[in-house]
C-alpha cells in the first residue's frame, strides 16, 4: 500500500516537473521572440538613418555643385577676356542675322514700277480720319490700296484690321513666296512686323520698297514711325518731310511730324505741323491730344488753350490722361 502511494507521488512530481520545463520553454522562446523582434526594430532604424545620411550627402553635393557652377559662372562673367570673347560672338550672330535678312530683302525687292501715291492704311502710331469724321470709329485699310493686289494680300490687310498682325505676317509672306515682286504683299509685311513692335524687320522690308522707288509716300510715312521706334528721330523726321512733300495734305502725317518735332525740342515747328493736322481734320483726336499736350509743355504754358484741345480730345473718345490732367486743371 505505501508502495503505491510513493509511486503516485512520483508520478504527480514528474507531472509538475514537465509542466514547469513547458512553462519555462515558452517563456525562453517569447523572450527569444521579442529579442528578434528588437533586432528587427533596429536594423529597419540604421537603414533608415543609412538612408536619410544618404540623402542628406547627396543634397551636400548637390549644393557644392551648384556653388561651384555659380563660382564658375561668375568668374567667366568678370574675366574681361571672356566677356569680350562673348561679346564678340554676339555681335557676329548679329551681323549673320542682318545679312541673311537683307538678302532676302534683296530678293524681295524686285518691284515693279510704282503705283500712284494712295492714301495711307492705319498704323499702330496713327490712323488717317477723314476731315469731319468721328475719329473714334476703328480705321479700315482701302480696299484699292494698290492697283492690284492679290488674294493672299487682301487676307492680310483684313486681317491687320482685325488685329491680327501675325495671321497677316504669315499671310503676307505666303504671298511674297507666290510673287516676290508684289508691292502690296512687301508693304504689308512691313506693316506686321511694325505691328508686332519687329522694327528691324520692317525697316528691311521698307528700305526695300524705298530703294525701288524713292518716293514712294506710303513707305516714308511708315519707314518715319519705323526710325522713331527705333530711336532715330533726325532719321524720323527726315523721312516724315519726305512723305509730306509727297501727300502734303495728309493730317496723320502732320500729327506724326509735330509729335517727332515736339520730341525733339522743336516746340514751334511742332505746334504749326499739328495745328495743319488739325485744320485738315478737326475731328483727329490724336492731333488735338498731341496739340495739348505740346501747348502744355512749352517754356511759358498756354494751358487755358491747352485745356480746350484736351477736352476737344476726349469728346472725340480720346482716353484720359491723368498726368496730364493734373498739368492742366
Amino acid at each position: 500500500m505505501r508502495e503505491k502511494s510513493d509511486w503516485r507521488w512520483l508520478a504527480v512530481a514528474a507531472c509538475w516537473l514537465g509542466l514547469s520545463l513547458a512553462v519555462g520553454s515558452a517563456r525562453a522562446q517569447e523572450a527569444d521572440a521579442a529579442r528578434a523582434a528588437e533586432r528587427v526594430r533596429q536594423a529597419r532604424e540604421n537603414v533608415r538613418v543609412t538612408l536619410l545620411e544618404e540623402q542628406v550627402r547627396e543634397l551636400d553635393q548637390a549644393l557644392r555643385a551648384e556653388q561651384a557652377a555659380h563660382a564658375a559662372t561668375r568668374r567667366a562673367v568678370e574675366d574681361p577676356a571672356d566677356l569680350a570673347d562673348l561679346e564678340a560672338q554676339v555681335q557676329r550672330l548679329q551681323r549673320q542675322l542682318e545679312q541673311r535678312d537683307a538678302r532676302l530683302a534683296a530678293l524681295e525687292a524686285q518691284l515693279d514700277a510704282a503705283p500712284a501715291p494712295v492714301t495711307l492704311p492705319p498704323t499702330t502710331l496713327a490712323t488717317q480720319p477723314a476731315p469731319g469724321a468721328d475719329s473714334s470709329a476703328p480705321p479700315t485699310a482701302p480696299v484699292d490700296l494698290f492697283a492690284e493686289m492679290d488674294a493672299l494680300s487682301r487676307q492680310g490687310y483684313d486681317a491687320l484690321d482685325q488685329g491680327d498682325a501675325e495671321g497677316a505676317k504669315r499671310l503676307f509672306l505666303s504671298a511674297l513666296r507666290e510673287n516676290r515682286t508684289s508691292r502690296p504683299a512687301l508693304y504689308g509685311v512691313a506693316l506686321a512686323y511694325h505691328a508686332l513692335e519687329d522694327l528691324e524687320r520692317a525697316r528691311i522690308a521698307l528700305d526695300a520698297l524705298l530703294k525701288a522707288d524713292p518716293r514712294d509716300a506710303k513707305a516714308l510715312a511708315l519707314a518715319g514711325l519705323v526710325a522713331r521706334g527705333l530711336g532715330d528721330a533726325a532719321q524720323a523726321t527726315f523721312l516724315l518731310e519726305r512723305a509730306l512733300q509727297e501727300m502734303p495734305d495728309n493730317p496723320v502725317v502732320l500729327n506724326n511730324l509735330g509729335v517727332v518735332l515736339s520730341e525733339r525740342g522743336q516746340i514751334r515747328d511742332a505746334l504749326r505741323r499739328l495745328r495743319q493736322a488739325i485744320d485738315l481734320a478737326p475731328n483727329y483726336a490724336e492731333a488735338q491730344f498731341n496739340m495739348a499736350r505740346v501747348l502744355a509743355s512749352e517754356r511759358r504754358p498756354r494751358m487755358r488753350e491747352a485745356r480746350q484741345h484736351y477736352e476737344r480730345a476726349r469728346d472725340l473718345g480720346w482716353p484720359a490722361d491723368f498726368a496730364l490732367e493734373r498739368q492742366l486743371y
